[in-house]
């Protein structure tokens, strides 16, 4: 039996399922037909028999009787006690698309949102003519993931795993006790190779290297899948260089697996000189970790010792090869000057002056336009004409593709943050959806470098570097997260919701685009577009570089959203810099990682900003602070900033910078004033009394709007609290960046 085609009848018998429970009037005669062709009538009974002990197995109903909103899973976490909520929030019938995702506080059937959930699903399941498992798992991604067979459960995920699970059972020689293997992968040495770049050109390779790892990941994956053959289902998630996936314990299975991970290690050693490296292990485990609320066979249990045996595994890296099977690199030799790699043959680059460069590097930066127009990438047999747009891993070969055409015959595909379900049935060959965080600025089809940037800023002609992730993501799925849930359906409908947000969601908010009734954050600009780079975005972590001011506004509305998307339930902390466009990138890198670990070791929940590589001096008994939690700068926010600049500064377009509608001399003083408490600890009332009330007298002088009298106001009262004092450096920073450049107003 082919597995492909039994997959295909498991999928097509829960899609009537489906299509029953929403009362659709599609014929599906002519695909039941077509696969049922492909399959004899002692299959057909093997097939639903083992259908049948799936379900049992996961404890699932066998029938969907109706539809209904589903509860988010992020609601089931423990909520911290200064910000959670108890309500319970439901998605409403959502449709996968790019467009930000949210709860609402109803389960109520929005009839609306039904009506228009039917119509689509109807429209393009009449356009699919063959049932293959990569177009059910495409179908019912998008119209599926956010809708449930209960209050609790998304259909999706549901026949996602009993697809997962049936293909195990279909394979023979299963271990009785573990018939299943949770296999998990993890490619070490990625922050290395992102971030240490050390030339000129390290932008033109930056987002090339980041698309790499993606490339670099998905091949692993589908071929793994290829060698057990296996589906996609059996893919339980995939973010941040790292996946796991469900396959069926046998020793073939297991010898393959030793084998596959020999060869790629192999490989990898030789193609970057054992600077990436893949952890790779499995557990076998029983069907008790399948089922619903398993207080000590929960499958979190599972998740955690996979995550053990792979940070063991990475402390020796390729201990299984013999020492002298590798050519160790000759001292002295020529090194690339991008990647530092020595021992290579190297290629010319003179576009910043002679320099020469790794093949890999300049692979990359010939990608460099490339991957910013790509939407396909494609497996090929043959290297093609143009060596530019293909790359080799192991002896496999992608093909980067604008576009398809009739003519074109593949094996397989990729179809990059497209989704429209017409891009996966144009062609003859199977085509996987691949979501990408790769937002970025351009210019006419090209994509912004560090001085455009600069250029682009408000204010200071200055680069900003940001680094993101998300607080106790360990600890959220090994106990935040209710036993219940701790199986493998919520541990997948856990994972796939953070990469939604981080490979999916993220590159609308980049835009400006925060869905619903959510507004980005926007000081002085008419176009919601921000001038940043997505330079890497994982399975729950980020790396962004920009014109200073969008990317720390990009914090603020990223840190909004996120708290939407997850009920309030987990938080994210970060680490924000402003810089020349001159400074080299990887100290950028090292400079806001060295700023997001001050915003976690604030109790996480946090943003540190303007951490300027300044030293402070040794007779400063206090520390400057740059670090708050999300909370006290929401209040620095409307206190401060937004008066300063909503009702007290104009922004000349032409400059493309703030003026204030008060004398700079004010700035200055309180700088002065900030300075003296930082040295001698004492915040001198009588001179910012002294200080408020003449430029009050200045204001009402000049005869300035009542609104620019009331946001002084505002800045007034939160000056005169002796407590504002040590978080007043970061708004005065930022005031002082956007109003930097051009004339200096007079005092």
């Amino acid at each position: 039996m082919i597995v492909d085609h039994a997959i295909s009848k498991i999928f097509l018998d829960e899609i009537e399922k489906l299509v029953a429970s929403a009362s659709l009037s599609i014929d599906l005669t002519s695909i039941k037909t077509k696969i049922l062709s492909r399959l004899s009538n002692d299959e057909r009974k093997i097939i639903e028999t083992i259908s049948q002990k799936s379900m049992n197995l996961l404890a699932y109903p066998h029938k969907c009787t109706q539809l209904s909103p589903i509860r988010s899973i992020f609601t089931t976490l423990e909520h911290n006690i200064n910000r959670g909520k108890s309500s319970k929030s439901y998605f409403d019938y959502d449709i996968l698309t790019n467009q930000p995702i949210y709860t609402q506080n109803s389960s109520n059937i929005s009839r609306a949102k039904l009506n228009q959930w039917k119509q689509a699903f109807e429209q393009d399941l009449k356009k699919i003519d063959d049932l293959t498992p990569n177009i059910a798992l495409v179908l019912l991604e998008k119209y599926t993931s956010f809708i449930g067979i209960d209050q609790e459960t998304s259909f999706y995920d549901l026949i996602k795993t009993h697809v997962a699970i049936s293909s195990c059972l279909l394979h023979e020689s299963l271990n009785s006790n573990t018939p299943y293997l949770l296999i998990g992968g993890d490619i070490s040495g990625v922050q290395r190779f992102i971030y240490t770049i050390t030339s000129k050109s390290a932008l033109k390779t930056l987002r090339a290297r980041s698309f790499y790892l993606e490339l670099l990941t998905e091949h692993i994956i589908f071929s793994i899948l290829q060698e057990l053959e296996l589906t996609r289902a059996n893919l339980v998630f995939s973010g941040g260089a790292k996946f796991y996936l469900i396959a069926p314990h046998t020793p073939e299975v297991k010898d393959k697996l030793h084998r596959w991970r020999s060869e790629f290690n192999r490989w990898i050693y030789r193609e970057h000189q054992g600077n990436l490296f893949l952890a790779m292990n499995w557990l076998d485990f029983g069907s008790a970790y399948l089922q619903r609320d398993e207080e000590e066979k929960n499958f979190s249990v599972l998740w955690s010792k996979i995550g053990d045996l792979l940070n063991e595994e990475k402390k020796s890296a390729f201990a299984e090869f013999l020492l002298g099977e590798f050519e160790p690199v000759e001292e002295g030799t020529e090194s690339c000057c991008i990647c530092k790699q020595s021992g290579l043959s190297f290629v010319e680059f003179d576009e910043e002056g002679d320099e020469s460069v790794c093949p890999l590097c300049y692979k990359f930066i010939k990608w460099g336009e490339r991957i910013n127009q790509a939407k396909y990438i494609l497996i090929t047999d043959s290297i093609p004409v143009d060596t530019e747009c293909y790359l080799r891993l192991q002896d496999t070969i992608y093909l980067l593709k604008e576009s398809l055409d009739s003519t074109m015959v593949f094996s397989q595909g990729w179809v990059i943050n497209n989704f429209e379900f017409d891009a996966y049935l144009q062609s003859n060959f199977s085509l996987t959806p691949l979501y990408l965080g790769n937002y970025f600025a351009q210019n006419d089809n090209k994509s912004f470098d560090f001085d455009d940037f600069a250029k682009s800023a408000i204010g200071a002609d200055r680069i900003g570097t940001l680094r993101m992730d998300v607080d106790h993501l360990g600890s959220i799925f090994s106990s935040k997260l209710p036993a219940k849930y701790r199986n493998l359906i919520g541990m997948a409908t856990l994972s796939r919701l953070m990469t939604y947000f981080f490979k999916i969601f993220i590159n609308s908010i980049c835009k400006g685009d925060l869905g619903e009734d959510l507004s980005p954050l926007t000081f002085g600009k008419e176009s919601r577009e921000r001038k940043i780079s997505i330079v890497y975005a994982g399975g729950d972590d980020l790396f962004i570089i920009g014109s200073w001011n969008d990317v720390v506004e990009v914090a603020f509305d990223i840190n909004q959203s996120f708290q939407r998307y997850t009920d309030q339930r987990v938080t994210i902390s970060g680490g924000a810099i402003v810089t020349e466009p001159i400074f080299p990138l990887y100290k950028m890198a090292e400079l806001a990682g060295k700023a997001e670990n001050r915003a976690k070791d604030n109790q996480r929940d946090s943003l540190t900003l303007f951490q300027i590589p300044i030293s402070a001096s040794k007779d400063n008994p206090r520390k400057r602070q740059t670090t708050y939690h999300w909370s006290e700068l929401a209040i620095i926010m409307e206190e401060f900033l937004k008066p300063m600049f909503i009702q007290m500064s104009l922004f000349d377009k032409q400059e493309n910078r703030f003026k204030l509608l008060i004398s700079r001399s004010f700035l200055r003083q309180l700088f002065i004033m900030y300075d003296l408490w930082l040295r001698q600890g004492i915040w001198y009332l009588p001179k910012i009394y002294y200080l408020v009330g003449r430029t009050e007298k200045e204001l009402s002088k000049r005869h300035v709007e009542e609104g620019v009298l009331a946001g002084f106001q505002r800045i007034k009262n939160v000056l005169f609290n002796e407590d504002f004092i040590s978080k007043l450096l970061v708004p005065l920073t930022w005031v002082e960046l956007l109003i930097r450049g051009g004339v200096e107003d007079d005092d």
